[in-house]
């Protein structure tokens, strides 16, 4: 079985997804601690050829070590400004009036968790998109402790008898292969593939509401990577693996 393990983000972009859609289980990294101003609660847009960051606001006085399943949003109406902004950016697309009600229903739902919000924005671009969503699981239910940042994601696999733990490249500044290799679960590298879907306008790094509202049911077709797999004492192997619709 093969684990990735990662914070939920609020409409990441589609590298994010195909990460996901690559993993037989996703394990939502839930109980550690919620860094703010960062990809989980915003993201960006570009608007009239400037970028435009959609920030959910949340309560953070007296909350400075809050896990990220804490969260509680803000109660004010944040959505309106978000809507009205993607509005102005998208009305233009192919998909627009397909994918903006259902956006809209999401976001104007009444909920104060950030995670839910998250996870619910989450569920809904894969379906737009056409990809298929992994299992998931939210690491605060595993009762695993936490006894360094590589330590605990190898303990995670083992918990759930994983053999195959795939990971963004970022993690490289704090992974520790050796780990992997001595508990024998295989680490591999997700590398995004971030061809282009139009011309005017790409940024590879967009949100993910980019692609929904250019392809609609067919982005499936450029959300794709590849795998590098760590190398195992004299092996060393990759794969390139599209992600099925």
């Amino acid at each position: 079985m093969r684990i990735v393990i990662m914070q939920p983000y609020y409409l990441p972009y589609r590298g994010y997804f195909d990460l996901l859609a690559k993993a037989d289980l996703f394990v939502v990294y839930d109980d550690v601690q919620y860094r703010h101003r960062f990809w989980q609660s915003r993201n960006r847009l570009t608007v009239d050829g400037r970028d435009w960051w959609m920030t959910v606001p949340v309560l953070t006085s007296g909350r400075r070590d809050q896990e990220i399943r804490d969260v509680r949003i803000a109660p004010e109406a944040w959505w309106k400004s978000h809507l009205g902004q993607i509005r102005r950016a998208y009305r233009s697309t192919p998909h627009f009036g397909a994918v903006f009600p259902r956006l809209e229903e999401t976001l104007a739902a009444s909920t104060t968790s950030l995670l839910d919000l998250n996870l619910t924005l989450l569920d809904l671009m894969f379906d737009i998109v056409g990809l298929p969503k992994p299992r998931r699981v939210l690491s605060s239910s595993l009762a695993v402790p936490n006894t360094g940042r590589t330590e605990r994601e190898v303990d995670i696999c083992l918990r759930l008898r994983a053999d195959e733990y795939l990971s963004g490249l970022a993690a490289k500044v704090y992974m520790k292969p050796a780990l992997w290799t001595d508990a024998g679960v295989r680490l591999g590298w997700h590398v995004p593939d971030l061809v282009p879907y139009r011309e005017a306008g790409y940024d590879p790094y967009a949100s993910i509401l980019d692609l929904a509202f250019h392809e609609g049911g067919e982005g499936y077709r450029y959300v794709a990577g590849r795998i590098e797999w760590e190398a195992s004492g004299d092996e060393s192997q990759a794969s390139r693996i599209r992600s099925p619709r």
